[in-house]
């Protein structure tokens, strides 16, 4: 299988503790790029109202931005029920609970590797370094993990 872009995974990770920066809930990041062409991560997490999910994602681009990494669009916003957020390599969905149960999108990936973070006891911690050991806010949620 083809090795997955690495500056992706950073940037999945990096896009999840900031989500959980802004309060985000029930933090999801999927590795897909073994199995589509459409990005090699998504990060799917929670906001709990229309403002959160604007200021949630509005939060990861700006911040994503300032690091380097820019958007290629962003979608859905506005409404503040799902904000999508396209850094091409790696897709960022931010949407309150009744539209996430409803597109079940953990579902639609449910074969690809996922990792739940549900709080970091730190933010500062450098997810990344714990993706392979042992991260108490993590919770391998497939048969494979992500390496």
């Amino acid at each position: 299988m083809a090795e997955l872009n690495r500056s992706a995974r950073s940037t999945a990770l990096r896009a999840a503790t900031l989500a959980l920066e802004k309060k985000a809930e029930d933090v999801l990041v999927i590795e897909i790029g073994r199995a589509s062409n459409v990005a090699d991560y998504l990060v799917i997490c929670s906001g709990m109202s229309d403002v959160h999910v604007r200021a949630v994602a509005e939060f990861v681009r700006r911040r994503l931005s300032k690091e380097g990494v820019r958007s290629h669009h962003t979608e859905g916003a506005e409404h503040g029920h799902w904000a999508l957020t396209d850094f091409i390599d790696v897709v960022v969905h931010v949407m309150q609970p009744k539209v996430r149960e409803y597109y079940n999108l953990e579902g639609l990936w449910a074969d690809c590797p996922q990792k739940r973070y549900d709080e970091l006891s730190d933010p500062m911690v450098d997810i990344e370094d714990s993706w392979g050991g042992a991260n108490e806010g993590a919770q391998t949620e497939s048969r494979e993990e992500i390496a």
